[in-house]
């Protein structure tokens, strides 16, 4: 019987990115995967959501928000825990405590698999939004 090698020519897939003024709900980023160009200063929250195929437990997600100066505004990493065919990663923080200011922020996310035999596979993607004053 021949043993069937596992192919990792593409072994993930991130396929949308965006920006959400309020807490990203799974299917309906699924359902509709536009991103606004423009966010509210005064927005509740900003995050920054990711769309994927492809997930394998021990995958590894960073993801970024950038403020207009490129400065870090929030970021996150984190490791993917079990096999997912789709799934949906996201960072975001309450505005309150982290006001935003006009410019376009950038998000960035990057999912990387370390491969048995030591090579690192690496698939990114990102989006901007402008925030600006009554949007």
């Amino acid at each position: 019987m021949k043993s069937r090698a596992r192919h990792h020519q593409y072994p993930f897939a991130l396929y949308a990115a965006g920006f959400s003024a309020q807490e990203p709900v799974f299917d309906q980023i699924a359902n509709d995967t536009s991103s606004p160009q423009r966010i509210a200063a005064n927005a509740p929250i900003m995050a920054f959501w990711i769309l994927f195929y492809g997930a394998e437990a021990g995958d590894h997600i960073d993801t970024e928000i950038l403020d207009p100066e490129g400065r870090v505004y929030i970021q996150n990493q984190t490791i993917q825990e079990k096999k997912k065919i789709r799934a949906m990663r996201y960072i975001g923080t309450r505005t309150q405590t982290k006001p935003l200011h006009a410019g376009t922020y950038a998000g960035r996310a990057t999912l990387w698999r370390l491969l048995p035999g030591g090579q690192t596979i690496t698939r990114s993607i990102s989006s901007s939004v402008v925030v600006g004053n009554g949007n």
